[in-house]
């Protein structure tokens, strides 16, 4: 086993539910924000097993050109797939009975078996007998006084209780590496050209080789196949260890003794952490008639923008149901 000092520390955007800044993020346009939040909701409230997409594109039954949809929801029932689409609309004004006609004809082009229509301002007067004659269903997602809970209110089991008040924290900081081991087979150390390599930058240096093929590759590369979502483990206030078991795998590492196959890698970080509040957004969703469940949602974005994560509560008949979703740009 070699250990050696990273020269240079390193900021990770690969985290335990970490680091940021919260806003939106950056450049988002607000009708794509607000299509992310009701697949989000729709997400929570899916039945087990069903995959919701947002946005998606769906084959044209006539033309076969695909058709983009704001978010679709797939779930199989016995051994069919049944598909319901996702439309929405964030405008000032209620939405007329001309786009739900319009929805329907795309409903029966793209063969869906249901279709959720969404809008923030609600729908003119004639709009939901024309929605239940053209088999649409339509919701309202909208934006409430965050100071007014009163209709937030839990099921306890034997009794009932009014939400007074909700807020979120986010843990982040920066981990900064003060010792890689590389774990490898037999004896001798880490050839010094390698050693030198790793302390100037262990993440990048290409200094493995895919046993087989002969290809080169970095750590970094490593940690995203086989630990794309690490998780540190460890004191917040000192160090963290992330470890990765190589030893089925078939990577070579240049030693003094020649070439060795590298079993495991553990890291050791400094931490550097602190506790943010989350800016809450509150909102209700559900039908034009009847009652609508209560949303709070907040948005995340990293420093660096190569990271959003969006966190999402839905008060679901009395329960709280919560969903953290992550988003990395292409």
């Amino acid at each position: 086993m070699q250990c050696f000092e990273s020269k240079l520390p390193c900021y990770l955007s690969s985290w335990n539910r970490l680091v940021g800044d919260m806003t939106n993020k950056s450049g988002e346009k607000k009708w794509r924000t607000f299509e992310r939040l009701v697949a989000s909701i729709e997400r929570v409230l899916a039945s087990h097993g069903a995959v919701v997409k947002s946005p998606d594109h769906l084959p044209d039954c006539d033309t076969g050109d695909l058709r983009e949809v704001d978010a679709s929801i797939r779930v199989s029932v016995g051994s069919t797939e049944i598909i319901a689409v996702v439309e929405c609309r964030n405008r000032s004004r209620k939405q007329g009975v001309e786009w739900l006609e319009q929805l329907a004809a795309k409903k029966r082009s793209v063969g869906a078996h249901a279709l959720i229509v969404v809008s923030s301002a609600g729908f003119c007067r004639r709009a939901a007998s024309k929605a239940q004659k053209l088999g649409l269903e339509l919701r309202c997602l909208s934006e409430v006084d965050s100071a007014d809970l009163s209709e937030w209110i839990l099921d306890l089991g034997e009794e009932t209780t009014r939400l007074t008040g909700l807020s979120a924290k986010l843990l982040w900081g920066t981990y900064e590496p003060v010792e890689v081991s590389l774990h490898f087979e037999g004896a001798g150390e880490l050839d010094p050209g390698v050693a030198s390599a790793l302390c100037r930058d262990y993440l990048a240096a290409p200094v493995l080789t895919i046993k087989g093929s002969g290809q080169i590759t970095c750590l970094a590369n490593l940690l995203k196949e086989y630990d794309p979502e690490f998780r540190l483990a460890g004191d917040p206030d000192g160090h963290w260890e992330r470890k990765l078991d190589l030893s089925s795998e078939s990577f070579l590492l240049k030693t003094t003794e020649g070439l060795r196959r590298v079993t495991g890698v553990d890291i050791r970080y400094r931490a550097h952490p602190r506790v943010d509040d989350l800016p809450l957004d509150f909102f209700q969703y559900g039908a034009t008639t009847g009652p609508s469940r209560q949303i709070a949602n907040s948005t995340w974005t990293a420093p660096n923008k190569d990271l959003s994560i969006r966190f999402t509560v839905v008060n679901d008949k009395g329960h709280l149901r919560v969903l953290v979703e992550e988003d990395r740009p292409a």
